[in-house]
């Protein structure tokens, strides 16, 4: 136990030494483990979404209320099976907020840079 304390103390110290740059501590380490254990920090959601982890990022999102990096996400993912479940929620109110929030993208979330 005290290995796996010390561990997710590193990694913090490596976040924040990086200046909260985590795509550097993200070279080293399982995306799905840095990001279970900092769920309090950007750094979960950047760490599942690399990962590619849809249900730990929609949990994620839903429980912080994080909506707009939601709709973020499942564009750039583009997963039918992933707009379905998050269109097919039960939550009415959350359901026109994330649709709210899609429709407020930048372009270039949908078809990326301009040239």
């Amino acid at each position: 136990m005290r290995d796996i304390e010390d561990h997710i103390r590193f990694t913090e110290c490596v976040y924040r030494i990086h200046g909260g740059r985590a795509e550097y501590l993200l070279q080293f380490y399982n995306f799905f483990a840095i990001a279970k254990h900092h769920e309090d920090h950007d750094l979960a959601l950047l760490a599942y979404s690399k990962g590619c982890f849809d249900e730990a990022v929609l949990a994620l999102t839903n429980k912080h209320v994080m909506l707009r990096q939601q709709a973020h996400y499942v564009l750039q993912r583009g997963s039918k099976d992933l707009w379905e479940r998050v269109l097919g929620s039960n939550d009415c109110t959350d359901r026109k907020q994330f649709i709210d929030q899609v429709g407020s993208m930048s372009p270039t979330c949908f078809y990326g840079p301009t040239r």
